[in-house]
């Protein structure tokens, strides 16, 4: 990505932020991590907390839902993190929820079946992330 819009992204972050403070914003929020400077391409939980800040900083300053336009256009510079990629990061190599492969002792697969069932389960985590990333927008 050209330095220049990695510049205009940070400016209207930092227009955002001071207008959030101005009409009386309270909270603690980074501008390095609003802005993502510190930030890996590679690092999908820091890029949706990024996001998922962003959204609550405009909600809270505007009073309106920001749309995805706006917030990818004027703030990110990048598309947002697609549910696909959300739901894949929540999952171990044994493509199982992460706190169903930490069980010491017991086979991952054997209690993940104990409650739920295999089949469609990524279907079903897909439009829950889905329904999560469109409740969060306009």
């Amino acid at each position: 990505m050209p330095t220049y819009y990695i510049m205009v992204n940070s400016e209207n972050i930092i227009k955002l932020y001071k207008k959030y403070k101005s009409v009386g914003g309270f909270g603690i929020y980074s501008l390095d991590a609003l802005i993502g400077k510190d930030i890996q391409p590679n690092n999908i939980d820091a890029l949706v907390q990024q996001e998922r800040n962003l959204i609550e900083l405009y909600n809270a300053t505007y009073d309106a839902p920001i749309t995805s336009d706006i917030l990818e256009k004027q703030f990110l510079g990048r598309k947002r993190i697609d549910a696909t990629v959300r739901v894949n990061t929540k999952m171990s190599k044994y493509r199982l929820p992460h706190e169903y492969t930490h069980a010491r002792g017991y086979d991952p697969y054997d209690i993940f079946m104990r409650s739920n069932t295999i089949k469609g389960y990524m279907n079903r985590e897909y439009w829950k992330e889905r329904s999560v990333m469109k409740n969060e927008l306009a």
